[in-house]
């Protein structure tokens, strides 16, 4: 039993109220889907468009090779029981281990670089060689602990992930992703019985060439 019940609050602050995800890894659709799916579901659906990024304090000098960059809105938010106001275009939100690793505080700045990405699939035949990484300066709005968001992740790992959220329509921006996300978080909810299936069918609803990148 205290192992279940373990398991079920690390699920809890890993997901928040997502119960379904679609996941596009390096391939992108539209964030519009979400808007669509929710109003054809009637419950939250959230777009989110996520990479690995690197994390840099150039004034303490102690940088992070690898954290979960995630551009997010007010959707996301929506699925967590937090406070925290969505980051503006030039802020960020960092999980508090994050935040520890890198000495950072709320209004410290820092760099965030992220490879630039292109929306064919890394896989293709013609896709030859890395795209550059672009640097961009974010100052800190807040810092979010485990039970807001702070350990969001898909993946079932107890160590948690480092985490950085910036603005949605400004990570698109600065990325030249506009309009595009590669992840869908759907929200569970106790008046509708969704499954995979019924989720899948509306999608198919919705779905148009430019979803699978034509």
């Amino acid at each position: 039993d205290s192992v279940r019940y373990s398991l079920a609050q690390l699920t809890e602050v890993r997901l928040g109220k997502t119960r379904f995800a679609i996941e596009g890894g390096d391939r992108f659709f539209r964030q519009q889907l979400a808007t669509e799916l929710t109003h054809h579901t009637k419950i939250a659906v959230a777009p989110v468009l996520q990479f690995d990024g690197i994390a840099v304090n150039s004034d303490k000098n102690v940088h992070l090779n690898r954290v979960e960059v995630a551009g997010i809105d007010a959707r996301f938010m929506a699925l967590w029981d937090t406070r925290i106001e969505p980051p503006r275009e030039d802020e960020a939100v960092l999980s508090s281990n994050t935040a520890e690793k890198l000495h950072l505080k709320p209004g410290n700045e820092f760099i965030l670089k992220i490879r630039k990405q292109s929306k064919a699939s890394e896989n293709a035949p013609f896709v030859s060689e890395k795209e550059p990484f672009i640097a961009f300066r974010l100052t800190v709005s807040a810092i979010a602990n485990d039970r807001q968001m702070g350990r969001f992740s898909l993946k079932s790992n107890q160590s948690a992930p480092f985490n950085v959220f910036i603005n949605l329509s400004g990570m698109a921006r600065r990325l030249e992703m506009r309009g595009n996300a590669n992840l869908l978080l759907i929200a569970g909810t106790e008046s509708k019985n969704l499954d995979i299936q019924t989720i899948d069918s509306l999608v198919r609803l919705s779905w148009q060439p430019e979803d699978a990148g034509l």
